[in-house]
């Protein structure tokens, strides 16, 4: 074999290669169920971390205290998003450990301090005190929460929550701002399909396999107004003032902020001031009412919060029993406070152009890259071997 035949041969790996390429980082096709619903049958809510610190052996008191409340995330009614960790302050514990204690502990114990999820975007502490039944109640669930739960367990595609800042002028503006911009997009998207799709027997067959429950699958968005000094909606407040890095700055809080709310309790992100606009609300309600187009959670922004809420009574009458909650294993983060970068600040500084799509597609189109680069190395590498062998052989 002469030279120009081996070098043909050689490109025909490469372009075999590039094409294999191409192929792999290639969106997916997107689901056909709108990002909201798919969330709310699919995406299990993640678990927040209830630290609880002691010394020795609880008391009988506190013993059965917190086993009653292990018991109320298993609850076949309305189950809590919690994990627990243990933390015996008489026991060895690791650099983590101290600093978590020395940042957060109390003076009377037990000693509780509850965070995000250990995959969301922030790690900050959303609440610490003593351990105590009412505590706890406060902190799974409220009456703004229940009734979130309940709009969305109705059908609402989005529920917007409007945190006010206490200036009546600017609260008003907020809130007819979005009541106006969310009555106009709920005339003026469209959902992938409709519930009326499925009683078409063309369009059955292409989207009634993709979803779970019958909830009736509607466009509709409502607002939840909050006041930030509502006694029994702090825990609240705080989830969502915490949820991105920048939200408690100086500069935001005398500010109105919209933060919509979807699936099992997820929040999207924040709209502030004067980010609570035409513009952002539309690419919010594009995004969640438009096509899955990638059906890995984590792929997806926005942050879970604590809820106490039965949410696959969805599926039927006789819901699927809760699972066991997960208990927390290993170290604490490395510093007491560890904040990710989140992906709704990536949402509102416009990395997702085309309608909120792109930055759901980053996980999966980086695993596909990774993946096909990794075919055109081994193309690379077999042509570069069947050169080297004809070259010697011819």
């Amino acid at each position: 074999m002469n030279i120009k035949e081996s070098f043909w041969h050689l490109s025909i790996f490469i372009i075999a290669g590039f094409l294999s390429f191409c192929f792999l980082t290639q969106r997916a096709p997107a689901c056909s169920v709108p990002v909201f619903r798919y969330a709310l049958e699919q995406w299990a809510a993640d678990p927040y971390g209830m630290i609880v610190f002691h010394r020795g052996a609880l008391g009988p008191k506190d013993a059965a205290l917190l086993d009653a409340l292990r018991q109320k995330t298993g609850d076949k009614q309305n189950p809590a998003n919690v994990a627990f960790q243990m933390v015996d302050l008489d026991s060895s514990l690791p650099k983590s450990a101290q600093a978590f204690w020395k940042e957060y502990g109390g003076d009377s114990l037990p000693w509780v301090v509850v965070r995000y999820p250990l995959l969301a975007p922030s790690q900050e502490v959303i609440w610490r005190g003593q351990l105590s039944q009412a505590a706890f109640d406060q902190l799974v669930d409220s009456p703004k929460r229940r009734e979130i739960a309940q709009r969305i367990l109705a059908g609402d595609s989005i529920v917007w929550v409007l945190l006010e800042s206490g200036d009546k002028t600017l609260d008003e503006a907020a809130f007819s701002t979005l009541t106006r911009e969310l009555a106009r997009l709920e005339k003026l998207l469209k959902l992938p399909f409709t519930q009326g799709d499925l009683q078409d027997p063309d369009s059955i067959a292409s989207f009634g396999s993709d979803l779970a429950s019958t909830l009736p699958l509607r466009l509709s968005f409502s607002v939840v107004r909050l006041s930030r000094h509502d006694p029994s909606e702090q825990v609240l407040v705080s989830m969502l003032l915490k949820s991105e890095s920048d939200l408690l700055d100086a500069e935001y809080s005398s500010q109105p902020m919209a933060f919509p709310m979807y699936g099992r309790g997820r929040v999207l992100c924040a709209l502030v001031g004067a980010g609570i606009n035409a513009e952002t609300i539309e690419d919010v309600c594009v995004f969640l009412t438009g096509p899955c187009s990638c059906q890995v959670k984590g792929s997806n922004p926005g942050t879970d919060l604590l809820m106490a809420v039965q949410w696959d009574s969805i599926f039927s009458q006789n819901p699927l029993p809760p699972k066991p909650a997960p208990v927390l294993t290993g170290a604490l983060p490395d510093t007491p406070v560890s904040i990710a970068t989140s992906e709704s600040i990536a949402l509102r500084a416009g990395l997702l152009p085309d309608g909120g799509q792109s930055a759901s597609r980053q996980g999966s189109v980086l695993r596909n890259s990774v993946a096909a680069l990794g075919i055109l190395l081994v193309l690379a590498l077999a042509g570069a071997y069947a050169l080297k062998f004809k070259g010697g052989g011819g």
